[in-house]
């Protein structure tokens, strides 16, 4: 999945719908770029059938050794997860007073 070219020393937003499901019947990964659609797939295999399920894990992936770069710095602001009747706007960022519509 390509988004483009990541942009430096600015803040992206990033807002996810995702539906689990190993069969790849009713899977659903949506994602939304600084408010922008830029990727929506339906009825694909998401996860796996195993006794752990699935989970939201966000970070950077590299290892030691492995980069150009000797230091790397990730910043997250604004993580709002919401259940399974929340819709965009409830957990959408940018709210200029901070707040954010409970949905979990």
């Amino acid at each position: 999945m390509d988004l483009g070219i990541a942009t430096f020393d600015s803040w992206v937003d990033y807002v996810l719908h995702v539906k689990w499901d190993a069969t790849g019947k009713t899977g659903v990964l949506q994602v939304w770029q600084n408010g922008v659609l830029v990727l929506n797939q339906k009825g694909i295999s998401l996860g796996y059938s195993d006794v752990q399920n699935p989970y939201f894990k966000v970070g950077m992936y590299c290892w030691t050794g492995q980069s150009k770069y000797a230091k790397k710095n990730i910043y997250l602001d604004e993580v709002r997860i919401g259940n399974a009747t929340a819709d965009y706007n409830a957990v959408a960022p940018g709210r200029s007073d901070n707040s954010g519509k409970v949905a979990y």
